[in-house]
């Protein structure tokens, strides 16, 4: 293996901007919250939603405005979804979006820049990385873009070097930063990106000629990626060998993108199907078993499992509680 450090160069600043609103929707750990490219027909606006895991029920969190062709979906800290939208057909620039689940609203937190956004994640600082397929700035070889979660401000954080296009990106339990580049020529190549200095080493390279869409890292640390042209399914990557092998194929598998894991430890796969209707699909990561969730979606793409709080979580929420306890029942005495 090998590994290159790349340099960090601020290049955008861009301002929010407090958009649209459907309406209220409640969300709980486990839900399938889901970007599609076209709501309702071939024509429509782009929208987010959220799948019952269980029915399938769909339920319309937000939709037009600024999401023209919303790719990637990721939850930040706060509970919001927040949303990748690829340059329009209309000519609009590409965009970082946060949507506020109880009401729809759509807040712009970074526009322009972007050339061919594919991927979306989160750091550990909760600020926002996207992986583009393009970035002008390095001779339109791909990289991953840091994006300031209150400012805006795009930086180039890892490029050049290994990246021939930048296609899908996620972080593992660990904080180590994957993503998936290469092409028909090349085949599919992981690449495990340092989150602090952004040095690139490969982790897997060139078995399948493929067009890959999301990734996922497991528990085990096994790997995963969609391939969605060539013949569409989920490859398996062996994170010590690189070994790359299908886990799952045909099926539901007709143009799949967005993946992530549910609690039990299942691949969630979000599949555009060009033929139309797309569906979303629950996938063993052992035996490759497919499951449908929900059929009848235009085109699918970004899927994020909406997260169980961590227990630390609790304990501060515990924490927060009873301070404020404590500080009523001290006024309460001080009064008395």
């Amino acid at each position: 293996m090998s590994a290159l450090t790349t340099s960090v160069v601020s290049v955008v600043v861009v301002c929010s901007v407090l958009v649209s609103s459907v309406g209220a929707v409640e969300l709980a750990p486990g839900d399938l919250i889901v970007t599609d490219f076209n709501h309702g027909d071939l024509d429509g606006p782009g929208s987010v939603s959220k799948f019952d895991p269980i029915t399938g029920v769909q339920t319309l969190i937000s939709t037009g405005v600024n999401l023209d062709n919303p790719m990637a979906v990721a939850i930040d800290g706060f509970g919001d979804i927040i949303v990748l939208d690829q340059p329009g057909t209309s000519g609009g620039p590409a965009e970082l979006i946060r949507i506020n689940p109880a009401d729809g609203t759509q807040q712009v937190i970074s526009s322009g820049g972007m050339v061919n956004p594919t991927g979306l994640s989160l750091d550990s600082a909760g600020n926002f990385l996207v992986s583009d397929a393009g970035l002008v700035w390095t001779g339109g070889t791909g990289g991953i873009l840091e994006i300031d979660r209150t400012t805006g401000v795009q930086t180039v954080f890892s490029s050049g070097g290994f990246f021939l296009g930048a296609n899908s990106l996620t972080i593992d339990a660990a904080g180590d930063i994957f993503a998936t580049t290469g092409n028909a020529s090349n085949g599919l190549t992981v690449l495990k990106i340092d989150p602090v200095t952004g040095a690139q080493t490969v982790v897997s390279t060139g078995t399948f000629q493929t067009a890959h869409s999301g990734i996922a890292v497991a528990a085990s640390g096994d790997i995963f990626v969609n391939e969605l042209y060539y013949t569409n399914g989920t490859i398996k990557v062996d994170p010590i060998t690189g070994t790359q092998s299908w886990l799952s194929t045909g099926g539901y598998f007709q143009d799949p993108y967005g993946l992530d894991f549910d609690a039990a430890g299942d691949l969630i796969v979000a599949d555009s199907n060009w033929w139309w209707p797309g569906n979303i699909f629950k996938v063993n990561p052992t035996t490759g078993a497919q499951t449908l969730i929900a059929s009848g979606l235009v085109d699918p793409a970004g899927i994020v499992v909406y997260p169980i709080p961590e227990p630390s979580t609790f304990v501060l929420l515990a924490m927060g509680a009873f301070g404020l306890l404590a500080y009523a029942w001290r006024r309460r005495r001080h009064l008395s």
